[in-house]
């Protein structure tokens, strides 16, 4: 009898200790380790739009993306579960969502009010390390396909919300090749990127003028590397 318990005792610690060690390993493959770990994504707009972007993440990219949530202003829909993915909020809860489930880009998923959300979620105070995307126009929903590879960066003139100047750069290049440009405030973000920009053109001399000591150091620095003669 004492052996038998004995054994009895040994098997139970073995699938003990196996159940506890494979509990321990999905745990950690849930969070994600190394370059295994997906790209969280929290999706603006439970509609259907966003149910596609989530079908085609789940099609294309499941090794690389994980949806985790929705937000949507439709109190209709909040707590619901769309292909799966719950709907956790408003936009308004996004600094929390992010923060809450260590979120590394927002997909939005309203073509029809596109810019507008844009600039909504722009006036949110999110890090600025979190990738923002949009969705192709209204034409995908048309057609019910949305292209992984179609997505696009935001850009400044969705902030803006007007529409882009094309320059003439064969013109601009013309004009400043071989002049002496001054540039004031070119410490700044737009200072610098002016910079930036004549600088390829090749101009004879160019002179940075700005307020902050540090800022201007650091765009020289940046522009005797990029453009050394």
């Amino acid at each position: 009898i004492w052996v038998t318990l004995s054994l009895i005792q040994f098997v139970f610690a073995i699938i003990t200790r196996g159940s506890i060690r494979l509990a321990y390993d999905r745990l950690r493959g849930d969070n994600g380790k190394g370059s295994n770990k997906r790209t969280k994504v929290v999706i603006v707009g439970a509609g259907s739009a966003g149910a596609l972007v989530v079908r085609e993440i789940r099609h294309a990219l499941a090794k690389q993306y994980q949806p985790v949530c929705f937000v949507d202003d439709d109190p209709g829909k909040q707590y619901c579960s769309i292909s799966g993915v719950p709907v956790l909020g408003v936009l308004e809860d996004l600094p929390r969502l992010i923060e809450q489930y260590k979120i590394d880009e927002i997909i939005i998923a309203i073509p029809s009010h596109e810019q507008q959300i844009i600039q909504r979620v722009a006036k949110i105070n999110l890090n600025s390390s979190i990738k923002l995307k949009v969705i192709p126009g209204i034409d995908s929903l048309i057609d019910g396909t949305v292209d992984v590879k179609r997505f696009r960066d935001v850009e400044v003139e969705d902030l803006l919300g007007r529409e882009p100047i094309k320059l003439d750069l064969a013109e601009i290049a013309a004009y400043l090749k071989g002049k002496r440009v001054l540039v004031t405030g070119a410490g700044g973000s737009i200072g610098s990127e002016l910079c930036r920009q004549i600088a390829s053109f090749d101009p004879e001399l160019l002179i940075l003028l700005g307020r902050g000591e540090n800022s201007i150091y650091e765009i020289g620095l940046e522009m005797q590397e990029l453009f050394p003669h």
